[in-house]
């Protein structure tokens, strides 16, 4: 087995993020770096932010959560800026999927709901919410605010390219070119929608925790409770959705860090691997591995010719002194079976 060809496309897009403009000024304004001001004083955005990725995400995690709780971040001016610059990325992000859907328009990308629909707290999904939009920003402009120059851009436009040649990509267009032609079945998806937002907008949870599991059951369960023939339409469309969001935490994970990502060599290893419908799971217990491999919400790939090849996300990773040995735990989620390949 090798890796897949959107796979390579992500290691490419993503390391050449690692030497932009873009990469070093996001690993500028990581959480660990901007914790404390000048002054000493903790800042609270990047505090709360610290625990949460992808980037991006957990600034508006962060902001929804204190909108929801009342509680003040005391914000500072270089934290407004900060702010700013992460609405800019997000706006090259609706630009950027606009791309990945190229062909499915944005009334039939939009007919659907699903987690990034929903408000953003830490544990509900690890979705960045409001991507898919009527009208994206110009993607030119947008890459330029952030410091994208035009060989990233490049690098990247074969990554959302490669995404529209997989399965899952073909199972979400055949299901919207049907969709197209049946207005009643898109008008009750877009009230579905419609309640489910609402929903999820309005209602609250007697606390903050209950708020979480809430907002994470009712994006799970959105087509419990649909005809079959709209379950069908929304979990092709949902599982792409699934596909554009994982490239999107793969190559901001990859630009948040300073090196590129390299094949790992598998040798002294203990490995589990398991399989959960369309996930593909791996975990990794390594004394000798370079810690360097593994960091949280960041990719690692595997390309040895075995069947374990692919990029992975790191979705947990913890290190444990053991005499005098460093151990690593790592977990990792494969793109391949979100590409619909089996």
């Amino acid at each position: 087995m090798s890796i897949t060809a959107l796979e390579s496309a992500i290691v490419a897009a993503g390391n050449a993020l690692v030497t932009s403009a873009f990469g070093v000024h996001l690993r500028s304004v990581n959480p660990g770096q901007r914790m404390v001001g000048e002054s000493m004083r903790l800042r609270w955005l990047a505090a709360f932010e610290s625990s949460l990725a992808p980037a991006v995400r957990r600034t508006l995690v962060v902001l929804e959560s204190s909108r929801l709780t009342g509680r003040d971040l005391d914000l500072d001016a270089a934290d407004l800026d900060y702010i700013q610059w992460v609405k800019s990325v997000h706006a090259f992000l609706q630009a950027a999927v606009d791309r990945f859907w190229l062909g499915i328009g944005p009334d039939l990308r939009m007919a659907f709901v699903d987690h990034d629909d929903l408000p953003p707290l830490p544990y509900t999904s690890s979705y960045i919410p409001a991507l898919r939009v009527a009208h994206a920003p110009d993607l030119d402009t947008s890459s330029r605010a952030i410091g994208l120059a035009e060989a990233e851009l490049s690098s990247l436009s074969r990554m959302w390219r490669a995404a529209r040649r997989t399965p899952a990509f073909d199972a979400a267009l055949a299901q919207a070119t049907y969709l197209r032609r049946r207005d009643g079945i898109r008008t009750r998806m877009l009230q579905l929608r419609g309640l489910v937002v609402t929903e999820g907008r309005t209602t609250q949870g007697p606390s903050f925790d209950d708020e979480q599991e809430r907002l994470r059951r009712l994006g799970d369960s959105a087509y419990d409770s649909a005809a079959p023939e709209i379950r069908t339409i929304a979990k092709a469309l949902r599982d792409y959705n699934e596909l554009v969001q994982h490239c999107l935490a793969l190559v901001l994970g990859a630009a948040e860090r300073a090196h590129q990502t390299q094949p790992i060599r598998l040798s002294e290893e203990a490995i589990q691997a398991d399989r959960d419908g369309r996930h593909f799971r791996i975990r990794i217990t390594s004394g000798v591995a370079d810690p360097g491999d593994f960091e949280f919400a960041a990719p690692f790939l595997i390309d040895d010719g075995g069947p374990l090849d692919g990029v992975y996300l790191t979705t947990f990773w913890r290190g444990q002194l053991v005499g005098r040995t460093m151990i690593f735990d790592v977990e990792g989620v494969r793109t391949r079976e979100f590409e619909g390949i089996n």
